[in-house]
């Protein structure tokens, strides 16, 4: 039970004005983190519609390039190949919420094997896988933004709610009752005033 004074009433004030503030910016984080979140998934379904896009025409050539060197010539150049490839990590934020970024180098695939009697279409090849990658990448980037920004905006959402239905009505309430008994108490010592000032003035009438 908070004792009703102006000091406890202007304690809540002050939390209620807080509340609000809380309220508002969560708001605006939310509605904020909701639309990067769909800019993402736009752009995730963009970058994997032209992936798989790229992915079928390199399986196209790869048919083509198994097909004029042959499939144990093929496979033996792909396990005598090596590349300088790295991947790369790095943390970044969006709006406080932080999220991994991955990328890799400008690489190159090479073969420790004699291209003598092989066909283009296996260099073609590799340049499409190789061309492929990043996008991968970003992909797998993207699909684990999406997913830490569902879940801050599914906690900060129930903040927001908490705060909304929860806490700032509390607040009102209590001010309000602490209002409504500081103007009893001083409804009460007014009455009690005014029958002195009453008592006063009769004994000195008498």
């Amino acid at each position: 039970m908070i004792p009703p004074s102006r000091t406890e009433l202007k304690k809540i004030k002050n939390s209620k004005k807080l509340a609000i503030k809380g309220h508002s910016l969560l708001k605006r984080k939310r509605d904020g983190l909701i639309r990067k979140f769909f800019e993402l998934i736009s752009n995730y379904k963009t970058l994997k519609a032209k992936t798989i896009n790229d992915l079928n025409l390199a399986y196209e050539r790869l048919h083509i390039a198994q097909g004029v060197s042959g499939v144990n010539r093929v496979k033996g150049l792909s396990f005598s190949s090596n590349s300088n490839l790295k991947v790369n990590f790095d943390v970044d934020k969006i709006m406080g919420v932080e999220i991994q970024k991955v990328s890799c180098n400008d690489f190159d695939v090479d073969y420790n094997a004699s291209l003598i009697g092989t066909s283009i279409d296996v260099d073609r090849v590799r340049d499409n896988f190789k061309k492929i990658l990043p996008n991968m990448l970003k992909l797998s980037e993207i699909e684990n933004t999406i997913f830490r920004l569902s879940q801050e905006i599914i906690k900060t959402k129930r903040r927001v709610n908490s705060l909304e239905f929860i806490k700032i009505p509390k607040l009102e309430k209590i001010e309000k009752n602490i209002r409504l008994q500081l103007e009893e108490m001083e409804r009460e010592a007014f009455i009690r005033l005014k029958n002195v000032k009453k008592k006063i003035e009769c004994r000195a009438e008498s």
